[in-house]
């Protein structure tokens, strides 16, 4: 298994960011959410090409969830939109 990319992070760190990213309006956060979907299943992919077929199998359920995710928080920014200032 390859060396983690950054070293683990306190929490806290964590938390602040997650309360940042949600402070996003929502197509922001969808993109986000689109971004981390198509890193995990890019990992999925090399895990599978390993022969790491339960971690690739569990990677790919939760790539696929986030798209999920993903087209809830888009289906907010389309509710919200008409009621947001313009840039």
């Amino acid at each position: 298994m390859a060396e983690p990319k950054i070293e683990r992070v306190d929490e806290s760190i964590l938390e602040k960011q997650a309360k940042e990213i949600a402070g996003l309006r929502y197509e922001q956060v969808a993109y986000f959410i689109e971004c981390l979907e198509e890193n995990i299943r890019r990992e999925a992919e090399k895990d599978e090409d390993k022969g790491r077929l339960k971690l690739a199998s569990t990677l790919f359920d939760a790539s696929d969830n986030l798209e999920i995710a993903r087209k809830y928080v888009s289906q907010a920014w389309k509710i919200c939109k008409p009621y947001m200032p313009k840039d």
